[in-house]
């Protein structure tokens, strides 16, 4: 198995650094290798399936598994060899001894505080307490094109890593989410249906509904930062920074878990 060997790895259109940045690797995501040049390999990541290219310096092969086993809940450095790796809230976790507490990576075994972990199995559903630790973990984490961790996120990278901690492999764009999933009317929304919101007729945002009931819907994006609003059948409202301008129109909602 092939896997990256620092915290995030670009991942680009072209096997070039001038090209667009599509994506991102994080550390210990499994990978395919497509194909091989000099300086750059086309991979395809075993999580969304999505390819392009990454420079060879980030590479690592080694054994590994498909899905993780855990997540972090907040910031967590490692120090070895006097380099610091810094693992950031909600990162995906692929290999971890429990009998000694440590993550392992490609670079050692690192001994971690329980508290600061979340085993994959505490989460099996989204409900409003769960949804409600991830985003207390991750709001107001800068919005950045293509990030996936909590470094930073983009729309479809955010909704992405929450289903992967509900068990649930989700695509990497927007557009491609919209695909899946069961549609739901407006007043059945529950916490960890996601909604879409079109512009021109495309689907060009995400986000995860945090909390539904008679009175008030509220939804958890990346939008300048991570941040909740409120949705409505319009769209999204701007309460987080308290402008109550209508900022994303709402397409439709899908149910995926």
């Amino acid at each position: 198995m092939t896997t990256i060997k620092t915290a995030i790895a670009n991942l680009f259109q072209k096997p070039t650094f001038n090209s667009p940045v599509i994506s991102q690797i994080l550390l210990n995501e499994p990978l395919i290798l497509k194909k091989e040049l000099k300086n750059w390999s086309k991979i395809e990541s075993r999580i969304d399936e999505y390819q392009g290219w990454i420079h060879n310096s980030y590479i690592y092969k080694q054994s590994n598994k498909d899905k993780p086993i855990l997540f972090t809940k907040s910031f967590i450095p490692l120090n070895f060899n006097n380099n610091r790796i810094i693992l950031p809230p909600l990162f995906p976790v692929f290999q971890y001894e429990e009998k000694e507490k440590t993550i392992v990576i490609p670079v050692g075994k690192f001994p971690v505080e329980i508290e600061k972990i979340l085993l994959f199995s505490a989460f099996e559903e989204p409900t409003v307490e769960n949804i409600n630790f991830i985003k207390n973990t991750i709001l107001g984490t800068p919005y950045i094109w293509a990030g996936r961790s909590g470094f930073g996120f983009d729309c479809s990278g955010l909704t992405q890593q929450i289903m992967l901690i509900f068990g649930k492999k989700i695509p990497r764009d927007a557009y491609q989410q919209a695909q899946l999933g069961k549609n739901i009317k407006f007043q059945e929304t529950k916490p960890g249906d996601l909604a879409f919101f079109t512009s021109e007729g495309k689907i060009t945002h995400v986000g995860i509904v945090s909390h539904s009931d008679n009175s008030l819907t509220k939804i958890l994006h990346a939008s300048n930062f991570v941040k909740e609003d409120i949705l409505t059948p319009n769209g999204i409202i701007n309460s987080s920074e308290q402008t109550f301008l209508l900022t994303h129109k709402l397409a439709f909602i899908k149910r995926m878990l």
